[in-house]
């Protein structure tokens, strides 16, 4: 069988040294507040999935955005060099 994934959830604190790791002029920023503790509450955006699973929540949609943004770059590409289906697509 194929290994398995090393699945890790990522913490405040693990996001912190990793900015400041990656970017030591702007370090960490969060001005809508979207991974902050929430101390054993809900937090204020999405407190439902708990601290690491808000993290995880949203690396996973902003590769997921990311990836439909390129194909729609990919798209307006194509469409700007007039490459085009050989039919007609309009009625």
């Amino acid at each position: 069988p194929p290994p398995r994934a090393n699945v890790r959830m990522e913490t405040k604190a693990d996001l912190e040294a990793m900015a400041e790791k990656l970017n030591p002029l702007v370090k960490f920023w969060d001005p809508l507040g979207m991974v902050t503790p929430s101390d054993g509450e809900k937090s204020p955006i999405m407190g439902q999935f708990g601290d690491a699973g808000t993290i995880g929540f949203l690396r996973h949609s902003e590769i997921k955005h990311g990836r439909v943004a390129m194909a729609a770059f990919v798209g307006f590409i194509v469409q700007a060099n007039g490459i085009h289906f050989p039919w007609a697509t309009s009625f």
